[in-house]
């Protein structure tokens, strides 16, 4: 899996640095090409980690719901730097 992501991300900074670098019909027609099959992958490859993707946001969310950052002290000093020297 991890290896069809980075085939189709090379393919698309092949496809980049060719239209960048060269101007001809043909060139731009296969840059884009590469483009184009890179992003194929990468999409074939997102939609194959579609599950993964969900339960890491799931994750995320559960974890940032139960930070509280009232209650942490090194945040209260970074909103209040003065709160923390009068105690």
């Amino acid at each position: 899996m991890s290896g069809l992501f980075v085939v189709g991300l090379m393919l698309m900074i092949s496809g980049i640095i060719l239209l960048l670098h060269h101007f001809e019909y043909q060139f731009q027609i296969t840059g884009y090409v590469l483009i184009g099959v890179g992003f194929l992958m990468i999409a074939v490859c997102g939609i194959l980690q579609r599950k993964n993707f969900v339960n890491i946001l799931i994750d995320m969310k559960s974890d940032i719901y139960f930070w509280k950052p009232d209650d942490n002290y090194a945040i209260g000093l970074l909103q209040d730097p003065m709160s923390g020297l009068l105690d």
